[in-house]
């Protein structure tokens, strides 16, 4: 099971892609993400593993990821271990940047018969943060 959402963001596509695909930022814009850990001697791009920890359903939970592509102002995924994986387009449109985001479920062993609502609730969260992230980088001046 697949999710697509897209948003236009009104800033440069450098700014854009830089400030999303920087994993340090997502307490600042992500829906529910209290803190970020990056685990890996890799600090950026592919290779690059990180710990979210975030609030969601009442309950403090912490997932581990890892950046699995990499191609500046083009293209950033993530893969949440044993359960979906992310992947960010953008795209310069007239006025700003087209930024597409498709989550995929890739459960396995037990959580795979969990996947559709894994990803429907990981949906929901990302399509809000990327509202958010819309909001901030459009009132920065």
């Amino acid at each position: 099971m697949a999710r697509e959402f897209s948003v236009i963001i009104n800033k440069p596509i450098e700014e854009v892609f830089g400030y999303s695909c920087d994993v340090m930022n997502l307490s600042d814009w992500g829906e529910g993400i209290i803190n970020v850990d990056i685990t890996s001697d890799v600090k950026e791009g592919v290779g690059t593993r990180f710990v979210i920890t975030n609030n969601a359903m009442g309950r403090e939970q912490q997932f581990i990821n890892e950046i699995t592509e990499y191609e500046e102002n083009e293209r950033f995924s993530f893969r949440a271990e044993g359960s979906y994986t992310s992947t960010r387009t953008f795209k310069e449109v007239d006025g700003g940047v087209l930024v597409t985001e498709r989550l995929e479920g890739a459960a396995t062993g037990i959580k795979r018969l969990m996947s559709g609502i894994i990803v429907r609730f990981a949906s929901k969260m990302h399509h809000n943060s990327l509202t958010e992230l819309k909001r901030i980088l459009e009132s920065e001046e």
